[in-house]
């Protein structure tokens, strides 16, 4: 199966030593997702990629976001497939470490559910 992976660490300035980094864990997250022996669904796929770079410190997404005013990390993350043309997203979120799981459970109920058409989820999450 061919595909293409595209890789988006985050906007802004970066140092030289800052974008070294990046491009090694760019390069660490594409070898991992060629090198991986049962090759999932391109969300599955998609999901594991968004972790790696959640956990990294040098990005600004999970781990490394920005901080608010208040001190706090919030995250936005979404996840579309587009053989079902299924989208789902989350924003503004405190308090997930990975906040791609949640959009990627949300896609998960739709497909175990199996009507993909007719069925709208409203999900509400509240994080303290």
């Amino acid at each position: 199966m061919e595909f293409l992976v595209v890789v988006h660490c985050g906007a802004g300035l970066y140092s030289n030593e800052s974008r070294e980094k990046l491009v090694k864990l760019t390069k660490r997250l594409c070898k991992s997702i060629v090198a991986e022996p049962n090759f999932d669904s391109p969300t599955v796929i998609c999901r594991r990629g968004i972790v790696h770079l959640e956990n990294s410190p040098s990005t600004n997404a999970g781990l490394g976001s920005n901080l608010t005013e208040e001190g706090r990390v919030e995250c936005d993350a979404c996840l579309m497939q587009g053989r079902d043309l299924l989208f789902a997203a989350v924003g503004a979120m405190s308090g997930v470490k990975n906040p791609i799981d949640v959009p990627f459970v949300m896609l998960e109920k739709c497909a175990i559910d199996g009507n993909f058409h007719d069925l709208t989820y409203i999900w509400i999450f509240l994080f303290f």
